[in-house]
Order: C-alpha cells, then sequence, then structure tokens
C-alpha cells in the first residue's frame, strides 16, 4: 500500500494522460450528471457492449447508477451496467440504430448554493426481462468504442489531477518500488485534490531532470 505520500512541489515532464475531457457547446440536463462518456455503434443490434475506463475517484461506484442516451436525447430502456468499480465499467445496451450514445455514469441532482450536496441516482436496471434473457455471453457482444470524454462545464471537468490510476497500475508500480514512504515532486499548478487516490500521471511520469 502507500503509506505514506509527501507532495513536493516541482518542475516534472509527464507521460499524456489516458483520459482527457471535453467541454460541450451546450451543457445537457443537470440531472443527468456532470459526466459522460460518449461510444460509438457502428451498426444497429440488439445489444452492444461497451467497455469503460472512466478512472473514477468517487467512493462506492457500484451505488451510483448508470444512464443511457441516444443521439435523439431518448434514454435506452434496455440496458445494463454489468460491471461498476473505480477503475472501469461495463455496459450492455440495444442499439435501436448505429451512431453516438451517451453514458452518463453520475446521474443525479448536483444540488445547489455555496456548498452543494449532489444526490446520485442508484444503480439501474431497466433492461426487460425478456431483452436480459437474450443476451447469452455479453463478451461476445458487439463493441462499443468509446469516442470523448465529457463534462457538463468546464467547472465539472475532471483534470490530470483527478484520473485515479488502477489497482493493477498501483501494484506494479510498488513492486517496482519497494519501500513504505514515496515521494511525489509536483508542480504548484497542479493542486493535490485527492488523498485516498493515486493519479495516475505519478506513476507514468518520467524522471525529472
Amino acid at each position: 500500500m502507500f503509506r505514506l505520500l509527501a507532495f513536493l512541489f516541482a518542475a516534472v515532464a509527464l507521460h499524456a494522460q489516458s483520459i482527457r475531457y471535453e467541454v460541450p457547446q451546450t451543457p445537457w440536463d443537470k440531472n443527468l450528471g456532470t459526466h459522460r462518456v460518449v461510444v460509438k455503434v457502428d451498426a444497429a443490434a440488439e445489444a452492444v457492449r461497451a467497455h469503460l475506463e472512466w478512472r473514477r475517484r468517487d467512493p462506492q461506484p457500484e451505488k451510483h447508477g448508470v444512464v443511457i442516451m441516444d443521439a435523439a436525447g431518448k434514454r435506452v430502456e434496455n440496458a445494463l451496467a454489468t460491471l461498476v468499480t473505480n477503475d472501469a465499467g461495463e455496459v450492455v445496451f440495444q442499439a435501436a440504430a448505429a451512431g453516438e450514445y451517451a453514458v452518463y455514469f453520475l446521474p443525479g441532482a448536483p444540488g445547489a448554493g455555496s456548498f452543494p450536496a449532489a444526490k446520485y441516482l442508484g444503480p439501474q436496471d431497466t433492461g426487460a426481462a425478456e431483452w436480459k434473457g437474450k443476451l447469452g455471453d455479453v463478451k461476445k457482444l458487439p463493441a462499443a468504442t468509446v469516442a470523448r470524454w465529457e463534462a457538463r462545464t468546464e467547472h465539472d471537468r475532471f483534470t490530470e489531477m483527478e484520473i485515479i490510476a488502477t489497482k493493477a497500475e498501483k501494484d506494479a508500480w510498488l513492486a517496482a518500488h519497494p519501500g513504505d514512504v514515496h515521494v511525489f515532486l509536483e508542480s504548484r499548478e497542479r493542486p493535490v485534490r485527492m488523498f485516498d487516490q493515486v493519479p495516475e500521471l505519478w506513476l507514468k511520469r518520467e524522471k525529472p531532470p
């Protein structure tokens, strides 16, 4: 485990982060949450599978719902989240047509006022029993591919200091760097935003000169 993290401030060279959030010109309905991933479906299908390496920092993500909307803004009712962890998620949904679909993974009322308290939507299972009964081995379903990651507004956008390292990356890094204390150099332009997760960039950066 990372038993102690010490933060020093210095300029370092970084590898490119795996996820960069874009901000659309027009914000979507706030009740759909602050973040989404847009996936592309090549052809209509009774069911497709999307694997989403979202690297999210929210605690207990399995208690937060996932909502899927088509390009016209209509909710896809036949949809099911088959995996939800901090590292990644996997969703299966009916694709009535080829094109883009939006997967909202932090839906719920964002709260208001100076100190808003978000109320996230719980796990969703809107798929019809008949549809779910036809899924079979979901790993064999056609794949929907990630087109882009989006935040509702610039204020909501996750920065590189909020994109977590996966468990596998942390385990590999610790195996290569034994010890109880690990010091990470960081620029003052990147304030520390997480205290229970390790940013991906810390484990993938180049050594400082």
